[in-house]
């Protein structure tokens, strides 16, 4: 029930919705009431298959008890209720306990709730999965953000941080792992009944609960304990040795940087099944997806994507565990920060030491993407409610959010900004803050005003674009003026420190020159005095070594000189900044994608960085996507194009040693653009005994890998290979990916098949597995498949919106068809006004599919018309 009068006259009273989610607003008002929140939790995990029981008792300090108090418990039963020792019928609606005012009394309270809850299927909450290959069960815990009360009824908002005592009944052969160390476990009739130590402050969102026959290995760091988990069958292809090395570097690295000790007794890492995410901070029992475990050799891409994941989750103990975001307004303060603090103790600490390179690369490049959609917003934005805060777990949160730290590290010099962390985790240790906490504390250790910085980066959405204007004299620089854009929808020119970098060519890299001045960039123009009079250059770059956040537009002369000498560029960041801006010009209509094709295959052709290489790669996967979707009559060149990429990628297997990081790299390509018959042929080969492949041997991933692309391009033996392959491994993921490879197959009537069966809620089918289905469903390349089926899609949008959580969502957005046909863009321009009121989640990715076919149509426009 809504709650009703107004109490003490400093808290107004708020009324709640009856929803399954909490609004910001009443999240305040009940954080002002509470204090000195404490849960009493006993769990019982052996009370069958498809649900679990519990008792929980909250004790908790109030003010203000002449209005009513809620208790968030999500899609539960509520078998008893008593509020300080009063037995009350319980009035619950299913998405939160509403505690009448007339059993509440200001100071202390104690509410015992006696309650039943289902398992997860969806990741969210406490999820259950049972192996299909040893009949082992497996329980892991994912809350974030509004997810702890599925667990247990609960205060469920991360300023109101709790001590927890916590008591679990389960089966004797499973483990058991919470927060806490070293419980205290006792044995009979064939359970364990687990005791673990009271621990706290921890916000609910990051308190965990996983259990199961995991397998388990151990180390230590330093003294402090460490586990690592990961079901039975999947243990014999996880590396310990490399999990242990990496936690280790990370904790020596971040105890030192934050000036901190590692602020609890023991660090669990767990490999969890059917994951929703790459990984989650929980305190002290941080959990994995099982996708950074190979059933084959870790390339060095494979272990530098672990490490980073990992280091950004232990960096989390400290900012995001130890001090919390008060709401989820906040939530950039530990996103960015971690994916920050990653790259930084990856460069630092470990063998990776090129991962600002990577930076640059992925992260980077996604967060400039994301900025310039329809979608962009601030990296500090209102939250309304819990449910928008997923909507907000995106690239601008995460990828922007660490680029602009990277540069604020930059602007107040290093040791500044790591002074004001370490003493905004000193003076906030256990608590929740807000933005200003942060930025007043690097203000002192700086000694900066950063009011105006906070508006320009923090509050305001967009991304600058720079470019320099170079007049020369006599060989030498007379003027060089940077100037600044910013798009209409986002008109502020921002403050940026850079360092602009100055080229000469020679005959080859070694006799490459160049010059770098800094510079501090504001408003529309800024001359560069300290350029004059330097040497003329061949190349220029307005972003060395990639300080600043925004986006470079190539002088015309850079431009022309790179076109014929970009392999001759020393520096790999520099290289690949050049490169990206080319690519930048093709998303942006202002270069033909057949000449960037031309260009990328010549460097590739001597290319020996391997950060490049992937970059390369990925721009022929993303090329081959367009060149597929562009209308097959508009353009001859585009199929000539396409098959031009196909043959380059597939002549560079044979060029590398076999079972090379760099060989499985080009399989990988070859398998992502493959189309002609003769490559289907080839793939064929691959798959049939080793004899046969010649010095090509596919792991099981890729195995999969390549029969889903045979499914997708319709090869007359995809389905015996599919059958083939799911009996030589009927492991869960192989069920996953043999339902990917029947879902790729071409053909209206399939697609509708497996459309309508994934979005059945009903259906018996777990989240993982729809995820799986939703993302080999239409492949690059089965146009008419997708655009018999784009109204469909479209028209059952609010249904389900309706019908889904937001995991689910994510993917199915995904899904919404972007044709590159006038047509298509109409329709999806009707669409966004017809469904303006439909779950965020969709409306957002239907948005950006409409404005992604524009890009499209414009970009094939361009191409068509310069060729």
């Amino acid at each position: 029930m809504p709650i009703g009068c107004e109490t003490d006259p400093m808290l107004k009273s708020v009324t709640r919705p009856a929803e399954n989610r909490l609004t910001a607003d009443y999240a305040q008002y009940r954080s002002a009431r509470l204090a000195r929140v404490e849960y009493d939790l006993d769990v019982n995990l052996d009370d069958g298959p498809e649900s679990f029981s519990g008792v929980a008792i909250i004790r908790f300090d109030l003010t203000g008890a002449d209005d009513s108090l809620s208790i968030d418990f999500t899609e539960g039963t509520v078998a008893s209720l008593s509020v300080n020792g009063r037995e009350l019928d319980p009035d619950y609606n299913h998405s939160y306990i509403t505690l009448p005012a007339f059993a509440l009394r200001d100071g202390p309270n104690e509410v015992r709730i006696v309650y039943r809850h289902h398992y997860s299927r969806s990741g969210q909450g406490l999820h259950r999965f049972v192996d299909s290959e040893d009949s082992r069960v497996y329980l892991h815990t994912h809350f974030e953000p509004y997810d702890a009360n599925r667990l247990f009824p609960c205060f469920d908002q991360p300023d109101l941080k709790a001590f927890y005592t916590l008591r679990v009944t389960a089966p004797a052969s499973w483990q058991v792992i919470s927060a806490a160390s070293a419980p205290r476990v006792e044995e009979a009739d064939g359970q364990k009944r687990w005791h673990f130590p009271r621990i706290g402050p921890i916000s609910t969102y990051i308190f965990p609960l996983h259990a199961g026959e995991y397998h388990v290995w151990e180390s230590d760091a330093d003294g402090i304990p460490l586990r690592l988990f990961a079901r039975h069958t999947l243990a014999p292809y996880v590396v310990p040795e490399e999990w242990f090395r990496l936690t280790q570097q990370g904790f020596r690295f971040f105890q030192d940087w934050f000036d901190m000790p590692y602020p609890y007794g023991k660090y669990d890492q767990l490999v969890v099944p059917e994951f929703n995410i790459g990984g989650m901070e929980n305190v002290a029992a941080v959990t994995y997806s099982e996708k950074f475990i190979r059933r084959g050799e870790y390339t060095r891409e494979n272990k530098e994507r672990m490490a980073n994941v990992l280091l950004h989750e232990m960096s989390h103990m400290w900012f995001g565990d130890l001090v919390t975001p008060a709401w989820w307004d906040g939530l950039w303060l530990k996103e960015a920060f971690a994916t920050y603090m990653a790259f930084l103790a990856q460069a630092e600490a470990t063998e990776y030491g090129d991962a600002w390179h990577m930076f640059y690369a992925e992260s980077k490049q996604r967060a400039y993407e994301a900025d310039q959609l329809v979608t962009t917003h601030p990296i500090e934005v209102p939250v309304e409610d819990t449910h928008n805060a997923f909507v907000n777990f995106d690239r601008i949160t995460y990828q922007k959010g660490a680029s602009v730290l990277t540069q604020l590290s930059h602007y107040l010099g290093h040791d500044a900004f790591r002074q004001g962390v370490r003493s905004y985790l000193a003076r906030h240790a256990g608590g929740a803050t807000r933005l200003q906490d942060l930025i007043s504390a690097l203000e002192t250790a700086s000694g900066r005003d950063l009011a105006h910085w906070v508006n320009e980066w923090l509050e305001r959405a967009g991304l600058n674009g720079l470019e320099v204007e170079l007049n020369c004299q006599d060989g030498a620089i007379d003027t060089l003026l940077l100037r600044q854009t910013a798009p209409n929808d986002h008109p502020t020119l921002r403050t940026h420190r850079l360092q602009l970098g100055l080229y000469r060519l020679g005959e080859n890299r070694e006799a490459f020159q160049s010059a770098v001045i800094p510079v501090l960039a504001r408003g529309d123009v800024t001359p560069v005095e300290a350029a004059r009079g330097s040497f003329c250059p061949d190349l220029i770059y307005p972003n060395h070594d990639d300080w600043g956040y925004l986006k470079v537009h190539l002088d015309k002369g850079t431009r022309e000189a790179l076109a014929q000498s970009l392999p001759r560029v020393p520096d790999p960041l520099l290289r690949s900044m050049f490169l990206q801006s080319f690519w930048d010009m093709v998303r942006d209509a202002r270069l033909s994608l057949y000449e960037y094709v031309d260009l990328a295959l010549a460097l590739a052709s001597s290319e020996d960085a391997d950060r490049l290489l992937l970059q390369l790669t990925a721009t022929f996967d993303e090329a081959m996507h367009y060149l597929w979707m562009w209308p097959p009559d508009a353009d001859p060149e585009r199929q000539a194009a396409a098959r031009r990429i196909e043959t380059f990628v597939g002549e560079r297997i044979g060029t590398c040693q076999p079972d090379s990081d760099r060989q499985k790299l080009w399989i990988d390509t070859f398998l992502a653009v493959a189309h002609s018959p003769e490559a289907i042929e080839r793939i064929l080969a691959w798959l049939r005994p080793a004899s046969s492949s010649g010095d090509i041997r596919l792991d099981q991933d890729r195995r999969w890998n390549a029969v889903i692309r045979l499914s997708a391009l319709g090869a007359e033996d995809a389905e015996e290979l599919r059958q083939r392959e799911l009996e030589a491994d009927p492991s869960d993921n192989g069920r996953r990916q043999s339902l990917a490879a029947e879902a790729a197959r071409p053909g209206e009537a399939n697609k509708r098949l497996w459309l309508e069966r994934l979005r059945d809620p009903e259906a018996d089918l777990s989240l993982a597995r729809r995820r799986a289905l939703m993302g080999a469903l239409f492949p690059s390349g089965q146009y008419a498949q997708q655009a018999a089926l784009a109204g469909d899609i479209l028209d059952s949008l609010p249904a389900v919106g309706r019908s889904h959580e937001d995991a689910f969502l994510l993917s199915y957005g995904a899904m919404i068809p972007r044709l590159c046909r006038e047509d298509s863009v109409a329709r999806l321009a009707d669409a966004v006004q017809r469904y303006a009121d439909i779950n965020p989640i969709l409306l957002r990715a239907l948005r950006i599919a409409h404005q992604e076919d524009v890009r499209c149509l414009s970009m094939a426009a361009l191409s068509a018309a310069r060729h």
